[in-house]
C-alpha cells in the first residue's frame, strides 16, 4: 500500500460516512452513534477483526507499518498517522456545539472542515487531494 492509498482510504471513508468517528464522549477509532458504527480516519484503515484491539496510536502504527511501503521507520509512520488523526479530530472538535445540555456535531460542517484539513494534510505530505470528492 502506498501513502496516497492510505490517504485516499481515510478521506473517502470518512466523507462517505458523513460524520466523525466518535463514541459519544470523544473521538474514537470505532464507536456507535444512534445504533450506527462510525470510525475515525485511522479506524477506517484497520481491518474489522483488528479494530477492537486498538487502544493507542502506537497500536495503529504497528498494524499499518508492514502494509505501507514508504514507511521505513516507526517515527515516520507515527508522524503521518498522528497528523491524519489530527485532521479528523480537529474537524470534530471545531464543529461541536452545546444544544440542550448535550454536545452535538454539525455533520455537514464536519465533512466540510475535514476536507479542508485533509487538503492541507495532502499538501504538507506531497499527496494529491482528489478532485471528485
Amino acid at each position: 500500500m502506498k501513502l496516497q492509498e492510505v490517504f485516499d482510504k481515510a478521506l473517502r471513508s470518512v466523507v462517505a460516512q458523513g460524520e466523525p468517528g466518535h463514541d459519544g464522549a470523544g473521538c474514537a477509532y470505532i464507536g456507535t452513534v444512534n445504533g450506527k458504527e462510525v470510525r475515525c480516519a485511522l479506524g477506517h484503515l484497520i481491518d474489522n477483526n483488528e479494530v477492537h484491539k486498538v487502544g493507542h496510536i502506537n497500536d495503529v502504527v504497528k498494524f499499518m507499518m508492514p502494509r505501507v511501503e514508504e514507511w521505513k521507520t516507526f517515527e515516520r509512520a507515527l508522524e503521518f498517522l498522528f497528523e491524519l488523526r489530527t485532521a479528523h479530530d480537529n474537524a470534530y472538535v471545531s464543529t461541536q456545539r452545546l444544544e440542550a445540555g448535550d454536545w452535538v456535531v454539525d455533520n455537514e460542517e464536519f465533512v466540510k472542515k475535514f476536507k479542508e484539513n485533509m487538503k492541507v494534510f495532502a499538501n504538507d505530505n506531497n499527496l494529491v487531494f482528489p478532485e471528485n470528492i
